[in-house]
C-alpha cells in the first residue's frame, strides 16, 4: 500500500498538471508562439450586445442620439472596433442618417481583413452585412415591382376608359333596337287594322 508521502506528491502532480503539461514540469516551460490574433475582450463584446439591444429597442430620435455618438467616435479614432459600431448604426434603418449603402462598404472592408478582428466582432460584422444584403435585395425587388405596377397603370387606365366606351355604344344600340322594335310593333299593329278595314271587318 502507497505510503502516505506518496500520495501527496502525486496528488500535487495531478494538481499541476492540470495547469501545465508534466513534461514542461520537468524539463522547463517552452516558448509560445506569438500569436497575432486580437485576445477577445469580453467587455467588448458585451457593449457590442447593448449596441444592438439600443438600436433595436430606440426610437428614431434615439437612433439619431446613437448615430451621433457612434459617428464621433469612428471619426476621432477610426479603429475597427468603432468602425464596426458605426456601420452597425447606420445599417439600422428608421432614423435620419440611414446609410446602407456606406454600412455595406464599411462591413465588406472589416471582414476582407478577418484578423483586425475579434472572433466576436467578426460574427457581429458578417451577421449585419447579410442582414444588410437581404433587406437590399428586398427594396431592390420593391422597387422593381412598384415600377412594373406604374408602367401598368397607364394601360389599365386605357383598358378601363375603353370599357367604358364600349357599354356606352351596347347602351346606346340598345337603345336604338328598343325604339326600332317599338315602331315596328307600332307598324304591325297600323298593318293589320287596315287588312282587317279592307276585309270589311271591325277595325
Amino acid at each position: 500500500m502507497p505510503s502516505l508521502k506518496v500520495l501527496v506528491v502525486c496528488f500535487y502532480v495531478m494538481a499541476l498538471s492540470a495547469c501545465a503539461p508534466l513534461s514542461e514540469l520537468f524539463e522547463g516551460k517552452k516558448d509560445e508562439p506569438v500569436t497575432t490574433k486580437p485576445v477577445i475582450d469580453r467587455s467588448e463584446d458585451d457593449s457590442f450586445t447593448q449596441l444592438m439591444r439600443e438600436l433595436a429597442e430606440s426610437d428614431a430620435a434615439g437612433r439619431s442620439a446613437l448615430y451621433q455618438r457612434h459617428s464621433n467616435a469612428y471619426i476621432d479614432q477610426p479603429s475597427p472596433a468603432n468602425r464596426l459600431r458605426f456601420a452597425m448604426v447606420v445599417s439600422t434603418p428608421a432614423h435620419h442618417a440611414t446609410d446602407p449603402i456606406e454600412a455595406r462598404r464599411i462591413l465588406t472592408d472589416l471582414i476582407a481583413k478577418p484578423r483586425s478582428l475579434t472572433d466576436g466582432e467578426l460574427n457581429i460584422a458578417a451577421f449585419y452585412l447579410r442582414d444588410l444584403e437581404d433587406r437590399l435585395s428586398l427594396e431592390s425587388e420593391i422597387r422593381e415591382l412598384s415600377k412594373q405596377i406604374a408602367e401598368l397603370e397607364p394601360a389599365k387606365t386605357n383598358n378601363d376608359a375603353q370599357l367604358r366606351a364600349v357599354l356606352a355604344e351596347n347602351q346606346r344600340l340598345q337603345t336604338e333596337l328598343d325604339a326600332a322594335n317599338a315602331k315596328l310593333e307600332a307598324l304591325t299593329s297600323i298593318e293589320r287594322s287596315i287588312e282587317t278595314t279592307e276585309d270589311g271587318s271591325n277595325p
